[in-house]
């Protein structure tokens, strides 16, 4: 779900094919005015869709959606396509032809149409390395290439997250894992696509530490901030600190320094909160993730600031979450989130709660009534606070269906 600063928004989901046992790539367009565009397929392969991703520049209306499709027993590439405020959807495109299966991937996009795509993918060296490649309206896709070089057999690089500075400029942040350490890596790509050497950004310390996934977002003018769960076992003690860190890049560099978003949740086993991270263009700045006891939790912090303290926007409760936090912030600061969370009657309900600097978070409120599932919530919000919250519903009589719900902000 991507909403632009005109209230334009998309929508794109896997849907299983009638009578097969295939999920297909499909979307929606909406317009202020109007309705939302029939559905619509939007790849015409055969293989399966699994991992679906959408960057849009809030600015412009321009975004990219990227997504792995199977293209062989156990194995899959990774396509993308481009999505024109004014023209619609593009047509796929093919962004590697390296031969060794896709993992994850992560894109980003400026206000010219630039975007990059950075990729998981089992390389000449029959291990996961990071990959990248750029697109540019005039030229399309250029060739994939490695953005790291640690061929290490049993060494492991995944889970990239990319961001795409108004200039053109790319971040990438990915995690490297031996089996038996993990830490994060960077690398950057001038406006031109070309990148640097990569780095390690946050080491590993051993066996009292363990880092889990990661978040990465940017500001309208270039700085970007990373958040990561991460779990320390201190010297002497049998109670693991579970927490959120971060870290900020700025003028072309990452800062020295990395500092907890909030106090650490504490008990005898390692919890790994996975955070999701949201910037306006100021870089004011949102983040939320769910705790070891079930508490979802949410600070704010302003432009090249430390976090507040967190508030539980769900207290801890003994029926557990069902969902990452959806996530949205508007250029005023005012935050919006939307979590599933088990009812007790086997399935799970959506709920939502909106946050404003001068009051906090307020009460989480229902989001539908119905006794089936909700699953899968998604977030998109422009500058002035107008949203789009989507999620997945089983109705009976008609299957999984895709719902909406619209907010508007009133500016």
């Amino acid at each position: 779900m991507a909403v632009d600063a005109q209230g334009r928004a998309l929508l794109v989901w896997r849907q299983l094919e009638a009578d097969q046992l295939t999920d297909r790539l499909w979307g929606s367009l909406y317009r202020p005015g109007g309705d939302w565009s029939a559905p619509q397929r939007l790849e015409a392969n055969s293989g399966g869709v699994r991992d679906i991703r959408v960057a849009i520049d809030k600015a412009s209306g321009r975004a990219v959606v990227v997504w792995t499709q199977l293209s062989s027993v156990g194995a899959y590439d990774l396509w993308a396509l481009q999505v024109d405020p004014s023209t619609g959807w593009g047509a796929p495109a093919l962004l590697e032809t390296v031969g060794g299966t896709v993992g994850f991937a992560s894109a980003g996009i400026d206000a010219n149409g630039n975007a990059t795509a950075v990729w998981s993918q089992i390389g000449p060296a029959t291990r996961f390395s990071i990959y990248a490649n750029r697109y540019t309206p005039a030229g399309g896709w250029g060739t994939a290439g490695l953005i790291e070089t640690d061929e290490v057999v049993g060494t492991v690089d995944g889970d990239p997250a990319v961001v795409v500075a108004g200039s053109g400029e790319s971040v990438a942040v990915w995690k490297r894992s031996t089996g038996s350490s993990a830490s994060l890596w960077t690398n950057r790509a001038d406006a031109g696509g070309n990148w640097a050497a990569a780095a390690e950004l946050v080491p590993d310390a051993g066996t009292g530490q363990s880092i889990g996934a990661h978040d990465l977002a940017i500001d309208a003018g270039g700085n970007a901030l990373l958040a990561w769960g991460q779990a320390d076992l201190p010297g002497g003690s049998n109670q693991w600190e579970s927490a959120v860190w971060f870290k900020r890049y700025a003028a072309g560099a990452w800062q020295g320094g990395t500092a907890r978003v909030d106090a650490p949740f504490t008990g005898t086993q390692a919890f790994l909160s996975t955070p999701v991270l949201r910037m306006n263009a100021a870089g004011s700045a949102v983040v939320s993730w769910g705790r070891q006891d079930q508490a979802l939790m949410a600070a704010t912090a302003a432009p090249g600031a430390a976090f507040g303290a967190g508030h539980a926007v769900r207290p801890a409760a003994s029926l557990a979450l069902a969902s990452l936090p959806a996530l949205g912030v508007d250029d005023a600061s005012h935050a919006l989130t939307a979590w599933t969370e088990a009812n007790g009657k086997g399935t799970s309900d959506l709920h939502a709660a909106r946050y404003a600097p001068a009051e906090g978070w307020g009460a989480p409120a229902p989001q539908e009534a119905t006794d089936e599932a909700a699953n899968t919530p998604d977030i998109g919000m422009n500058e002035l606070g107008n949203a789009v919250l989507a999620w997945q519903q089983f109705e009976p009589g008609a299957g999984t269906r895709i719902l909406v719900r619209r907010y508007a902000s009133g500016r």
